[in-house]
């Protein structure tokens, strides 16, 4: 009786991670089954003959990616994640490490105003932050959409590393100051390097969201020149009309680099969010 209900128990949980699964695919799967189709083609339904002609299987495709403005967009997209991920990871990881090692007056309350920004909607922010980078001219600058991407990135990583660093074991710390390393040098040389897991899942965090990041640059970068990926698809749209194969095609040349970086370094996102949950 007990087994049964046992093999019962595993079906369901079987059909209900089946069902999530292609409830979450489903739309990965309407993204590259348009993205091979040519506009003429659009209405035809899966499985009609037309939609499978070699011909034009990677039309949309090469069009895409022999678009001139492509390489440009790649840089500025790197330019932006890689900038907002260095930048979050070095001021978040040492004010993590202030606020669970060192002791200083109105720790707390500062800690608490930090984390305030977790709270606080990219949306709403959007207008004083525009008329702020207007009056110091950051406006159509990858500097202003680096700048914006840190302020909300920093509380969460400060969060996140804050409650790493809080499991780090005090006898390792006890045993550099013994050795007369003082507080910067317990964080360069031993602190760093134990927290490379939790550093590297936080990095993987906010590159992808700064890489996937669609309003920020929409807004503040409205010359061509300085536009990131995320906007390739709104050439492909024009007043009357939007070529939806086109778009989607776009749409998965932009988002493919960071799924292979997340299949790629999915263990250590893993890793980096579960150790340290256990303190000595």
């Amino acid at each position: 009786m007990i087994k049964n209900k046992l093999n019962f128990t595993l079906i369901l949980i079987f059909l209900l991670l089946f069902a999530t699964a292609v409830f979450t695919l489903y739309p990965v799967g309407v993204l590259l089954y348009t993205s091979f189709k040519t506009s003429p083609t659009i209405q035809l339904k899966f499985g009609q003959q037309e939609y499978f002609m070699i011909k034009n299987i990677l039309f949309n495709y090469r069009e895409v990616l022999t678009k001139s403005v492509i390489p440009r967009y790649y840089l500025n997209t790197i330019i932006v994640s890689v900038s907002t991920t260095i930048i979050v990871l070095f001021i978040s990881s040492l004010a993590a490490y202030g606020f669970s090692v060192m002791r200083f007056r109105l720790k707390n309350i500062l800690f608490l105003i930090l984390l305030m920004g977790i709270m606080l909607p990219e949306g709403v922010s959007l207008f004083p932050l525009f008329i702020f980078m207007a009056k110091i001219n950051l406006t159509n600058n990858v500097l202003s959409v680096i700048l914006i991407m840190c302020g909300f990135g920093i509380p969460f990583a400060l969060l996140v590393l804050k409650n790493y660093f809080d499991g780090l074991p005090n006898s390792i710390l006890d045993a550099g100051r013994i050795d007369g390393c003082n507080d910067f040098s317990l964080y360069f040389k031993i602190v760093l390097p134990m927290s490379t897991p939790s550093l590297t899942a936080v990095g993987i965090f906010i590159f992808l969201g700064a890489w996937n990041n669609y309003l920020l640059p929409l807004i503040f970068l409205r010359k061509e020149e300085w536009q990131t990926l995320q906007l390739l698809p709104q050439y492909y749209i024009t007043q009357y009309t939007a070529d939806l194969p086109l778009m989607f095609a776009a749409m998965t040349v932009a988002v493919i680099p960071v799924i292979l970086v997340y299949i790629a370094l999915q263990n250590k996102f893993v890793q980096g969010l579960t150790v340290g949950a256990l303190k000595e």
